[in-house]
């Protein structure tokens, strides 16, 4: 059983190597407190590492300037365009991290999780639903699965935008408050309704600097 965790530290949240893996948008605030807490346990476990001079982190190109490539969902209904110099993470084992009765009872999947070294992160997860829940539904499931998570969030704006709806939300935790927007897209199916969620995420202090990205990745969101 998934226990709530409190907390989690600046530098987990901003360094790329902490990365930010997202259950229904929010809900990966609470995997990051999992792997800030581990990383605590070890250190005080294990001796001190040999000290060795920063990497210097990947320089990316300025806002106005960026090359983006399209992605396209397995099924090939929904598509958008993201940065092409950020950095793809292969999610090998989804439940070492997120409970399988979740990832069974929303048939959830992570196709695509992009990483800046400054913090910001780009997401894309698909799940399943009743068909007889409309959008607004099933943003308020999504919602309720990430405070089961541990995870609750504050809601700070929802708007319906041509086919999707656009959530805003913050969290606070251990002194941060992390940003996000999630990109619900839904298309009805014969059996149940598919839902893609675009996952757009930074540190409060760094978000308008992605202002330029996230809305070129929002305006491209199509289904």
């Amino acid at each position: 059983m998934i226990k709530k965790q409190h907390g989690f530290t600046p530098i987990v949240i901003i360094l790329s190597v902490a990365l930010a893996l997202a259950l229904f948008g929010a809900g990966y605030f609470y995997l990051q407190a999992q792997n800030s807490k581990n990383a605590v346990k070890l250190s005080k476990e294990a001796p001190p590492p040999k000290r060795e001079a920063p990497k210097p982190l990947v320089a990316q190109p300025p806002p106005d300037q960026m090359v983006y490539k399209t992605f396209k969902s397995a099924d090939s209904r929904f598509s958008f365009e993201y940065p092409s110099s950020w950095t793809q993470i292969d999610i090998k084992n989804l439940e070492s991290m997120i409970p399988k009765d979740l990832i069974d009872k929303r048939e959830f999947q992570m196709p695509l999780l992009l990483t800046d070294p400054t913090g910001g992160r780009i997401i894309f997860t698909t799940y399943r639903f009743d068909k007889s829940l409309d959008i607004n539904q099933v943003m308020d499931e999504m919602k309720a699965d990430s405070a089961k998570m541990g995870a609750p969030y504050e809601e700070t704006n929802r708007k319906l935008v041509n086919k999707s709806l656009v959530v805003d939300y913050k969290i606070k935790a251990g002194g941060v408050v992390m940003l996000g927007r999630d990109l619900v897209f839904l298309s009805p199916g014969a059996d149940k309704n598919d839902v893609y969620v675009v996952s757009l995420s930074a540190t409060e202090q760094t978000w308008s600097k992605f202002d330029t990205i996230f809305a070129k990745v929002q305006s491209s969101a199509k289904i």
